[in-house]
């Protein structure tokens, strides 16, 4: 299927709302102007094939490029996007010296030449001297032109006239191309607001259902079931990666696949059914919309970032393809049309949009990182560096890295003579005293890990009961009751 029909088939059956399809890139209406912008160059003796020849070096026989004729195409600026089609051509006794140059453009050329200057070329009116190129212009030429000698050079720039042809249908091209890529950002814009907005909210309802309570008997929180259920989020790494093998933003296929795994891990483990409160249950399903919501807009906008690749044919993700070094196959659609060269200028004039940087799942998911996860931390967040458990009785060293206690005493016993920071490797470790103790660390994690800190409590008193009383001892957790 080609693309055409693959993007008509997507608007009308991939589920957007109207207001984003009306908003899309007008796949067919850009390849008719493109048809436009060819019949307006071969009217002008300018086709393709023509374009090319001129682009491509042509030696004397003592190796020197005597084309005669060489040409810019540039725009404006990056904001108004007004293309120019300029020409700098090298006149001898009025006509343009290129044998590849048909009679039709010969004669268009010498025309706009004086019009440009306000008399013939052929010596019959008495006019100011012609204007040449400009230093930069000149520049231009000499390069694109592949003089080998400065005399040359020098001689042929005295004849060498700037003419600039005016091409309506580029101008409606790239007019519309950027029209439609404006309103494509703005839609952008307003469905990420939307999306935190829907974050911010959730966030606020976390906050009541998976906070920890002071009253266990009487009131009733979600914490553990809300670490779980993020947990599993953070491995699935939907959006997202962290990976080293594939960090950055997902594609939408890979963002599917990622979302229906973490969905089918939260059924198998029933964290739905463990929720004690129903705010849970409601909470839960605003978080899988959100993320629907989020692959939805993913999906549009890869669909739209494929057309524009496919108009001004990039190779994603990011290689642009430029002039010159192309093949057949991978040409611009609008330089395989036009042979103008310009797929060099598209990375630079459209890149920096959002459409085509795709940074609102970046904007989203930093803002679940911070407004949701950040309510429920994680246990990774709170594990000491040596023995990877959570660092009850946590001892901030001077170099303000942090230990859990019992791994502080080890260390300090068994390296006494070489004990430096595990982590930093700086002499802090024997300087440890009591008064590096982190008592608010303390506190905060005996009110949000109840559980952990209560298993290191045992393991902490398990290792110093063996210390004093041999191996053979055990936690009176690990007892049970002998008294008959």
């Amino acid at each position: 299927m080609k693309f055409g029909h693959k993007f008509a088939d997507a608007m009308a059956n991939e589920g957007w709302p109207q207001t984003w399809v009306n908003s899309a890139i007008p796949y067919k209406g850009l390849k008719k102007v493109l048809k436009q912008i060819q019949a307006e160059l071969e009217a002008l003796g300018l086709d393709a094939a023509t374009l090319t020849q001129l682009r491509q070096p042509n030696l004397d026989e003592e190796g020197r490029h005597r084309s005669g004729v060489a040409f810019q195409y540039n725009f404006k600026d990056q904001e108004t996007l007004v293309p120019k089609l300029t020409f700098f051509v090298d006149f001898t006794d009025g006509e343009a010296v290129n044998a590849l140059l048909t009679p039709a453009t010969r004669n268009y050329l010498r025309v706009a030449a004086q019009e440009r200057l306000g008399n013939s070329l052929d010596g019959q009116a008495e006019t100011p001297p012609p204007s040449t190129p400009s230093s930069e212009e000149q520049v231009y030429f000499i390069k694109e032109l592949h003089y080998s000698s400065s005399s040359v050079a020098a001689e042929v720039l005295e004849n060498t006239q700037r003419v600039e042809i005016p091409l309506n249908f580029d101008s409606k091209f790239f007019e519309l191309l950027q029209n439609d890529i404006v309103s494509l950002d703005k839609l952008q814009a307003k469905e990420q607001t939307i999306l935190l907005d829907d974050i911010q909210a959730l966030s606020r309802s976390l906050t009541r259902v998976a906070m920890p309570t002071r009253f266990p008997l009487f009131q009733h929180s979600d914490l553990y079931r809300w670490r779980e259920l993020f947990e599993l989020y953070l491995r699935a790494n939907i959006f997202f990666s962290t990976n080293e093998t594939d960090s950055g933003v997902r594609d939408y296929a890979k963002a599917k696949e990622q979302l229906q795994w973490f969905q089918t891990e939260l059924g198998k483990r029933g964290i739905e059914a463990k929720f004690k409160l129903g705010e849970s249950r409601l909470s839960l399903a605003r978080f899988v919309k959100i993320n629907m919501n989020l692959l939805l807009n993913l999906n549009f906008q890869e669909y739209n970032q494929n057309a524009i690749r496919k108009i001004l044919k990039s190779k994603p993700p990011g290689r642009w393809v430029f002039s010159g070094d192309e093949s057949s196959d991978d040409c611009p659609e609008f330089d395989k049309k036009t042979s103008l060269g310009a797929a060099k200028m598209f990375p630079n004039l459209f890149l920096a949009h959002t459409i085509m940087s795709g940074t609102i799942a970046t904007a989203v998911c930093q803002q679940v990182t911070q407004d949701l996860i950040g309510i429920v931390p994680q246990v990774d967040d709170y594990t000491c560096p040596v023995c990877s458990d959570i660092h009850y009785r946590a001892v901030r060293l001077d170099c303000r890295h942090i230990l859990c206690i019992r791994c502080t005493i080890v260390l300090q016993r068994v390296e006494y003579s070489r004990a430096l920071c595990p982590i930093c490797r700086s002499d802090t470790l024997l300087s440890a005293t009591i008064d590096n103790l982190d008592l608010k660390m303390e506190c905060y994690l005996e009110r949000f890990f109840k559980k952990e800190v209560r298993s290191k409590q045992i393991q902490n008193q398990t290792a110093r009961g063996r210390e004093e009383f041999g191996i053979n001892y055990k936690h009176p957790t690990e007892q049970s009751c002998i008294v008959q």
